[in-house]
């Protein structure tokens, strides 16, 4: 693969644009694993022992517009503490109708919700199949709403008009419909009343079909990370998962009648507008109060609170269970109104449920890559309806684990309110006693390299076999790296610490068999497979490679270091360090003495680049240039420290931590500074467009995507107006009006004060209906550059 990648560029040299489409749809075929799954063993000759190993992989489809999903099955012969050889087992199989799968407890067992279209309709499936085999069918089950695409990759006759994830620098992010009306705009056929059925088979074939739309239960299933899952029960009876909680039905109240050559016309560009029948005064009179619909007066609209972007589509989840035996399903009673359920797990008995429970009164703010929003771990007792607290009820709680054995439980636990992400506190819960201790605390300043735990950091699979370590993933510094946690001394260690490889993900541990990928920036990601050793013993994991890819031979990078100057006024983490990836050409490969050079930061702003893949950067490195990806401090992985440091300041440490970084690469590498670019999104983009501005004629062009203009007319209209006050250190409340001082403040933090210096040419991409940063931030940009005569689109 990485030969093709070298010839795109020789076969695409007539035209620029055929040279950069070329590049990168060489860089996008690279695959990347997405879940697997270790089967039952079977024993070999001298003790030896076989595992069966499915992994699913993603790889991006440019010339359809979509994201290809494939299975890849191997055996792995293991011989007492490692893995001594792996063998593919059949050819790529395409995956065309799932969206979730999880295996069974006894691993014999494999529940898979899909989707279908037969004669117009479409269908989700929830089936059940033996392991080891390509999925049949084998239960069957769905919701009653015709839109369950995932965000990342929705059909290709549905278009979203957010478009986050809009042009070649971005990894094909995609956001949900919003809940409120219209919603899609459809382009293929008029979609009608969804049939939606459930079947159960067995070895002997199918022994049970049921009609889910008839059951009518509940709306759409989720299949998002925030709230989705889909639990077996350890019994294997039960399956558990999250749908929309059953609203009224939904019907036009005015239909026309149109003659078959309107109605041919309107086809080819049709809007699904959907409006709630009933008198026009008492529209759901009473509203219930989980609903938290907001009732327009003589009007025809209904608008359903949603949970912001890229979860536009999720407003009042519900938890349902699946009898695999009856066929029936339920919706468990005794949750509080005001709460909204999801990543819910069975208890050891199989009589309760925990779940985490979002608060979602008196509205619901943002939740995606928001790991600060009131939440909590909470008990249902399915035989008594009753629930009740396992954790604090004034934190923000996420990825309950339990222990194979039943006795312990993990979670992550932060602040509400305040930076978006945090380091987080690893927690423990007693099963039998339900005391709570804290594993791992909020880590402020590294200790003995340890540089804290992040969110997203515990997969599915994270417990050992001991029922005392678990294992993670999460950022330090720039690097992703693989932790083993010992719960009972509370000790941390990186089994992957000085590994060439830039970033690691635990795609999950069963048998003590760890499954994981890893990459690097100029290195697609490879699969790897290793055996856990005893307490103490960690380092001395031996991985086995299941898929290999190459590093690309004719690009290079490396970790910069930026120290900040000490002369730097009222900043109170003057001693703080920070980081940047550099990605280059090898200098033998090109003729460039020295490279041009395009300079990223990292959008949330409490996020991290770390040293992965990424096609569009390394496309970019095959085009010939550097780049620059910046981790300023108030990025993930340094500590809580330097997160907090860049409360009150942004717009200014910021933006000043990115030109130091520049300048020390134009100091310590063969770079150019006359040809110097900028590439951002969201608060990538505001620092991209306040470096524009405070450095005029260094940056010779920009591009963004939904970039921050205007935090102070950004306040009204994003799902996180918590942040506009947490960002300049104003405390939050859902009370809150912004007073005078509050919108001055925002407005001199933000890019537009220092558009009049703008001079360089500026490309701005936006999501039609962008929930997190409206698109009338680009518009009002755009309106004053342009009357300043500056290149801009």
């Amino acid at each position: 693969m990485a030969g093709e990648l070298e010839r795109g560029s020789a076969a695409a040299r007539p035209g620029t644009s055929g040279l950069i489409s070329a590049l990168y749809r060489e860089a996008s075929r690279f695959p990347s694993v997405a879940q697997a799954s270790v089967g039952v063993g079977l024993a070999a000759c001298c003790g030896a022992k076989c595992l069966p190993l499915y992994t699913e992989w993603h790889q991006s489809d440019l010339a359809h517009g979509q994201q290809l999903l494939f299975s890849r099955q191997y055996i792995l012969h293991r011989d007492g503490k490692a893995i001594v050889s792996v063998t593919p087992f059949g050819m790529p199989a395409e995956i065309r109708k799932q969206l979730l799968m999880r295996v069974s407890p006894t691993r014999r067992l494999r529940a898979i919700l899909a989707h279908h279209f037969e004669m117009g309709q479409k269908q989700e499936v929830l089936e059940d199949s033996t392991l080891g085999k390509e999925p049949p069918s084998n239960i069957a089950l769905s919701g009653s709403s015709w839109h369950t695409y995932s965000s990342h990759s929705p059909p290709p006759y549905l278009h979203n008009g957010s478009g986050r994830g809009a042009g070649l620098w971005h990894e094909h992010y995609m956001n949900s419909m919003p809940v409120t009306c219209p919603a899609w705009e459809y382009d293929g056929p008029c979609p009608v009343l969804i049939s939606v059925s459930q079947q159960v088979w067995s070895n002997s074939g199918r022994v049970r079909s049921v009609n889910l739309t008839i059951l009518d239960k509940h709306g759409r299933i989720y299949t998002d990370g925030q709230f989705g899952c889909l639990s077996w029960s350890h019994s294997e009876s039960q399956i558990l998962y999250v749908a929309e909680r059953k609203c009224p039905k939904v019907q036009l109240l005015f239909p026309q009648d149109r003659s078959p050559q309107e109605g041919e016309k309107q086809d080819k560009a049709r809007k699904i507008s959907l409006f709630y029948a009933g008198t026009l005064g008492k529209l759901l009179d009473p509203v219930p109060k989980q609903l938290n619909i907001v009732r327009f007066q003589g009007k025809q609209s209904v608008k359903y609170d949603n949970w912001g972007e890229a979860l536009g589509d999720k407003s009042i989840p519900a938890l349902c269970l699946l009898n695999i035996k009856t066929g029936e399903v339920s919706v468990p009673e005794g949750i509080p109104g005001d709460i909204s359920p999801g990543q819910a797990l069975w208890s050891p008995d199989d009589k309760s449920i925990v779940f985490i429970g979002w608060w979602h009164e008196p509205f619901r703010l943002g939740l995606s890559a928001c790991s600060n929003r009131r939440s909590a771990l909470f008990f249902l007792d399915l035989s008594r309806s009753s629930c009740e607290l396992l954790s604090s009820d004034h934190q923000a709680v996420s990825c309950p684990r339990l222990s194979p054995d039943g006795t312990h439980l993990v979670y992550l636990e932060g602040p509400v309110f305040g930076p978006h992400r945090q380091c987080l506190k690893l927690k423990m819960l007693n099963w039998q006693t339900k005391l709570t201790s804290t594993v791992i605390d909020v880590v402020r300043t590294a200790t003995a390299g340890f540089y804290g735990i992040y969110s997203g950091a515990l997969p599915l699979l994270c417990w050992a076999d001991d029922n005392c370590r678990i294992l993670l993933n999460t950022p330090q510094r720039s690097k992703k790296e693989l932790l083993v946690v010992d719960t009972k001394l509370g000790s941390v260690k990186s089994i992957t610490a000085g590994t060439t490889e830039g970033s690691w993900t635990l795609l999950g541990i069963e048998q003590d068999l760890l499954v994981v990928t890893c990459s690097s920036p100029n290195c697609p990601p490879n699969l790897k497979v290793g055996v856990l050793p005893p307490v103490g013993n960690e380092l001395e994991l031996q991985w086995m490679n299941v898929e290999e890819a190459s590093v690309l031979p004719d690009m290079e990078w490396k970790i910069l270091t930026v120290q900040v100057p000490v002369t730097e006024e009222s900043i109170p983490y003057t001693s703080q360090t920070f980081e940047a990836l550099l990605l280059k050409p090898r200098g033998s490969a090109h003729r460039e003495k020295a490279f041009p050079l395009i300079v990223s930061p990292h959008g949330g702003p409490h996020a991290v680049f770390d040293a992965c893949w990424r096609p569009t950067m390394a496309c970019l490195c095959q085009l010939g240039f550097a780049v620059l990806m910046v981790n300023y401090r108030g990025s993930l992985g340094f500590g809580q420290a330097s997160i907090d440091s860049l409360i009150s300041r942004v717009g200014v440490q910021d933006v000043k931590d990115t030109q130091l970084a520049v300048e020390l690469a134009l100091q310590m590498e063969p770079l150019d500074p006359n040809r110097m670019a900028l590439l951002g999104g969201s608060h990538g983009g505001f620092i991209c467009c306040h470096l524009l501005g405070q450095y005029p004629g260094m940056y010779k062009a920009c591009a963004v995507r939904s970039p921050v203009i205007n935090m102070a007319t950004l306040l009204g209209t994003s799902d996180i107006p918590d942040w506009r006050y947490a960002a300049l250190g104003l405390p939050y409340c859902f009370e809150r009006i912004p007073t005078e001082q509050d919108l001055a403040a925002m407005l001199l933090h933000s890019p537009i004060t220092h558009a009049v210096k703008v001079c360089a040419p500026l490309l701005m991409c936006v999501g039609a209906k962008d929930q997190r940063v409206s698109p009338y931030q680009a518009r009002e940009y755009y309106r004053v550059l342009r009357a300043r005569g500056v290149p801009v689109q």
